[in-house]
Formats: structure tokens, C-alpha cells, sequence
């Protein structure tokens, strides 16, 4: 279930990309939503919820544009630049991300968000008629980015979880199981036992 900090993010996500363009315009805005929030777990939820519709709806755009020099891929771009800087000052100054011996670190789930886009990428890359993209592999996608939510569960119930999302995927969207274990070998680098074999 979706909680208060990130269904507002979702909406201030749709709200901001309306307009932004510019690094300036945006950091200001967010800068001054950021203010509403007191806590820098909540602001870290909304940031990180933020993110997350940016990479679900860059998805959603790739498909159907073929452009070069995008302002709305502008527009991504500076989306990621900016929240990520948030994310990391908050991270540090703040020591929002407590420090437990299965908890991910900032610098940790920073990886991880690249680990996942380069997954989507290469799965981009596999799909051959990206226009015509069907809801099997649009659903595929979603799981994928679904995961960055869940950095907050630690280090083993994460990879349990993006264990049992890699198993869907190969059973019920049908995705090959060799094809599957070099498009996600990257995520599962140096977790103990993790093998794709049905």
C-alpha cells in the first residue's frame, strides 16, 4: 500500500514535469516542497517515490518517441540529476539512512537505481517492436522499477524479493530462463546461491 509521502510524490511528479525544463526552475520547486515535510525519512520516501514515477513514466515515453534531442528526455534527465543530489544531501547531512547491518547505504541504492535502468535498457534493447509494445512486457518493466521501493526492507528480504519478481517473470510472463539469468546477473552480483533454474 502506497503511504501519504509517496502518493504525493506521484502527484507532484505529474504537477512538475507540466512545466520543467531547466535545472534552476526545478530544484526551486522542489526545494520548496521538500519544506513541507519535517522529517527526512518522509522527505526521503518522497524523493525516492518521485524517482521512481520519473523512470515509470521515461518508460512509458521511449516507447512512443523516436526524436532526437527530446526536451522531454531534457526534462528526465534533469529530473534524475536534481532529486539525486537531494537524495544525497539529505543522506548525509541529515544520516537519514540508519545504519543497520542489513540496511542498504545511500551510495548502495544509487547502484542499484543504475544496476535496474541498465536492466531496463537491455530489455529495451531485446524488445524488437517497442511501439507496439504488449501488457506482458510493459508489466515486466513495472516489476522491475516496482523494486526501487523496496531498499528500505534491508539487504535479504531486497534480494528474496527481486528473487521471487525474476521467477515471475520467467514463469509468468515467459521470458526465458538463460535470457533472464544474463539480464539480471548484474543485480544478483556477489549474493550467495542465487541461481536461475527451473
Amino acid at each position: 500500500m502506497i503511504n501519504l509521502f509517496e502518493q504525493e510524490g506521484i502527484r507532484f511528479q505529474k504537477e512538475l514535469f507540466r512545466e520543467v525544463k531547466e535545472i534552476k526552475y526545478f530544484k526551486e520547486k522542489l526545494e520548496l516542497k521538500l519544506l513541507d515535510f519535517r522529517r527526512n525519512r518522509d522527505k526521503l520516501t518522497f524523493l525516492k517515490s518521485i524517482r521512481v514515477q520519473i523512470d515509470k513514466e521515461r518508460i512509458k515515453h521511449r516507447l512512443t518517441c523516436k526524436r532526437d534531442n527530446c526536451q522531454t528526455e531534457k526534462g528526465f534527465s534533469v529530473g534524475y540529476f536534481v532529486i539525486d543530489q537531494e537524495l544525497e544531501n539529505i543522506s548525509i547531512t541529515g544520516n537519514a539512512t540508519e545504519s543497520k547491518g542489513d540496511a542498504f547505504t545511500f551510495e548502495e541504492e544509487m547502484h542499484l537505481n543504475e544496476t535496474l535502468n541498465s536492466i531496463l535498457e537491455k530489455l529495451s534493447k531485446m524488445d524488437n517492436k517497442l511501439t507496439s509494445m504488449d501488457d506482458a512486457n510493459f508489466e515486466i518493466y513495472e516489476e522491475i522499477i516496482e523494486l526501487k521501493h523496496h531498499y528500505k526492507l534491508g539487504r535479504k528480504n531486497f534480494y528474496q524479493l527481486a528473487k521471487g519478481k525474476v521467477f515471475d517473470i520467467i514463469i509468468d510472463k515467459g521470458m526465458d530462463s538463460e535470457i533472464a539469468e544474463t539480464t539480471f546477473a548484474e543485480l544478483f552480483k556477489g549474493v550467495k546461491n542465487f541461481y536461475i533454474s527451473l
